[in-house]
């Protein structure tokens, strides 16, 4: 009775997407989760490899589940999954699929363990939800990268000039970062047209749960993601197996 007590003192429930799942022994496996309480954990899971494993469905990799876990230092141990959001038409195309992919490969190989954040939770959260929901997976790649330039420091001057503060810009720099007006401009900045720049603007200050606020033409999206690409690519030191193959679609 002492060791029963003791077992269920330190089971906790918390919300949590599943990043990744790496199979071990025969029908076990080892979960990444990012958490709502707990931020990314590492959570063992015996037998949920099994085809009637009663927690098959709520580890599944990019779904929403409601976890009871048995927290401890290092690897904790999971007691129950439920399913809350399984994301089901994130597969329907493989250009959402891979997009997913390259959301959770980011949360799972950059994001630090045990260190919770709501706002890093929320905006996977969030995320996975615009995926499934069906908006242009050009702009949800472009709010994606965002956020990942956001998450390692890196900010834009999107409000005006970034030399004088004039909000009639012209153009983009790429070395100094952010908006140039016409007296600031030089050779090496990127001229846009209007539609670009507020397109810019728009895409750098929403966030991923007010997606449907944003109507950005398709072409327009196709002419700006370099600019947030480069930052990544440049500055981030972030490299994403899925990312590669974003690439090859946008």
């Amino acid at each position: 009775l002492v060791t029963t007590r003791m077992i269920t003192h330190n089971i906790e429930k918390t919300k949590g997407v599943v990043l990744k799942m790496t199979p071990s022994k025969e029908s076990d496996a080892i979960l990444s989760i990012y958490t709502h309480d707990y931020g990314r954990i590492s959570v063992y899971g015996k037998g949920i490899r099994k085809i009637n494993s009663k927690n098959a469905r709520g580890v599944t990799p990019s779904s929403l589940s409601l976890f009871e876990l048995n927290i401890r230092k290092g690897l904790s141990t999971l007691v129950r999954a439920t399913g809350i959001e399984y994301y089901i038409h994130i597969q329907d195309h493989i250009e959402t699929d891979i997009l997913a992919q390259c959301l959770l490969e980011y949360y799972y190989r950059y994001v630090p363990e045990n260190k919770p954040d709501l706002d890093t939770y929320a905006f996977l959260v969030d995320a996975l939800k615009a995926i499934d929901t069906g908006y242009s997976y050009k702009l949800i790649y472009a709010l994606i990268l965002v956020f990942i330039m956001k998450d390692n420091g890196i900010e834009l001057e999107v409000d005006g000039c970034v030399h004088c503060g004039h909000t009639s810009v012209t153009s983009f720099s790429l070395v100094d970062g952010g908006f140039v007006c016409h007296k600031h401009q030089t050779p090496q900045d990127v001229q846009m047209s209007i539609e670009a720049l507020k397109a810019v603007r728009h895409i750098y200050k929403t966030p991923m749960a007010h997606i449907d606020t944003l109507s950005i033409d398709e072409s327009v999206l196709k002419e700006i993601l370099f600019i947030f690409e480069y930052y990544i690519d440049e500055y981030c030191g972030i490299y994403l197996n899925a990312l590669r193959f974003v690439k090859e679609w946008i």
